[in-house]
């Protein structure tokens, strides 16, 4: 089969990639034209390459995400701490941003608890939520955060749950990052990095920054406001409330009962 490459940009490649997975379930309701034009920049404009990636994200959204609701104590029990979070700021581009904070790990060990917990802050962080306070990106990225700060060997995650979270990143949400912005990360975690390195494929390696102690880093992304805020230690007076923080989202209306005991 002659494989077709085709300019990531072009109406006529988005217009055929829409209509090759027109018929498989839950396209109607997903798929639009800038899904597509991610989904092409993604495989550098290769069509069928696309479109398996476009059809593996599909099945992969009607069996992970059909039962998310379900799981919502889990979603909550992993996320107690805020150790992930969608930002109440943008970038000055008005991208929304994620941070994420391993020093507030709770539950190292819980594989699933923890996928759980990521697919649904990437849910709220790209719209996929109804969530108050999250305006549309107006590119479609987003900013994510990773603050290393007490990071160390009884938070960092386990190989297994590390490589699954790239890869539902990089499968299943792709061209969402706008940058990766790594802040003081320590040696133990280039160690990590390193051995992860061959996993990230080359368009994230791209996007990956690290910053350490630089606060113009930081201004060239956010607003002083939300610069000061960055520069406080997660946990650390950053005004977490996960009942006020779950209130926000319109559908997971039981996470703010103070009778929703998790168990």
């Amino acid at each position: 089969m002659t494989t077709t490459k085709a300019d990531p940009a072009s109406p006529a490649a988005v217009a055929a990639l829409m209509e090759r997975v027109a018929a498989q379930p839950g396209a109607s309701e997903w798929v639009d034209e800038a899904c597509c034009r991610r989904y092409l920049v993604a495989r550098q404009g290769d069509e069928d390459k696309a479109a398996a990636m476009l059809c593996e994200t599909l099945d992969w959204r009607a069996q992970f995400l059909s039962g998310l609701e379900a799981r919502h104590r889990n979603i909550r029990r992993a996320n107690a701490t805020g150790k992930l979070r969608v930002c109440s700021f943008a970038d000055r581009e008005g991208r929304p941003v994620l941070r994420m904070a391993p020093r507030l790990e709770n539950c190292r060990n819980e594989h699933d608890a923890n996928l759980n917990n990521l697919v649904y802050h990437m849910e709220r962080l790209t719209g996929g939520r109804s969530v108050a306070g999250v305006p549309p990106s107006p590119d479609g990225k987003a900013i994510i955060v990773m603050d290393f700060r007490g990071f160390s060997m009884f938070n960092q995650p386990p190989m297994r749950t590390s490589r699954a979270t790239l890869a539902i990143l990089q499968n299943h949400y792709p061209e969402r990052a706008h940058k990766f912005l790594l802040l003081h990360a320590p040696a133990l975690f280039h160690a990590f990095y390193r051995a992860m390195w061959r996993f990230i494929d080359p368009r994230t390696r791209e996007k990956i920054v690290f910053v350490k102690h630089d606060r113009e880093a930081l201004e060239r992304h956010f607003e002083p406001s939300a610069v000061e805020w960055l520069s406080a230690a997660p946990g650390e007076g950053d005004g977490w409330d996960a009942d006020e923080y779950f209130a926000e989202d319109d559908e997971l209306p039981s996470l703010t009962s103070p009778r929703a005991v998790l168990r």
